[in-house]
């Protein structure tokens, strides 16, 4: 979207969209850490966990992933934000503010969404590879589902 020209008539668009779904995803991660929360509650006020090396490798992976997961649309709120106020759009209504704007953030913002999406794609693509027996038998399932159909 940013090396679009100015001049194509989607790029406001796309902005909008990209920003929507942004604000959609805040609010499903919101909505997912506390069912999460709850889930832990129960598990562990019954029983704690054993501390293993592989639980801590886990928990950590998976800290990161919702913590990549708030943090890319919250730094594109940031950007947003920054650059002008009152520009995030969703379900028709205009979302409020949650940073002042401030053009000396601009590229602080712009940077941070740029960096954080790419630390959360590489953490996504070894949560993946650390889980490759997984979307293997994904895949197989998929195929096979896909082969039935067709047939």
């Amino acid at each position: 979207m940013a090396d679009l020209s100015r001049e194509v008539p989607i790029r406001s668009g796309l902005y909008d969209f990209h920003k929507g779904l942004g604000v959609f995803v805040i609010g499903l991660l919101l909505w997912r850490i506390l069912v999460l929360l709850r889930v832990w509650w129960k598990k562990y006020s019954r029983r704690t966990p054993r501390f293993s090396t592989a639980w801590w490798r886990k928990v950590t992976l998976h800290s990161l992933l919702y913590l990549f997961m708030l943090a890319v649309p919250l730094s594109g709120l940031f950007f947003s934000n920054s650059f002008k106020s009152s520009n995030v759009f969703f379900l028709g209504m205009t979302v409020p503010d949650l940073f002042s704007e401030n053009e000396a953030r601009v590229d602080l913002g712009r940077s941070l969404h740029f960096w954080l999406s790419y630390l959360f794609l590489t953490v996504v693509v070894l949560h993946v590879f650390q889980q490759r027996k997984v979307v293997r038998a994904i895949w197989r399932r998929w195929t096979e589902f896909l082969t039935h159909i067709r047939a």
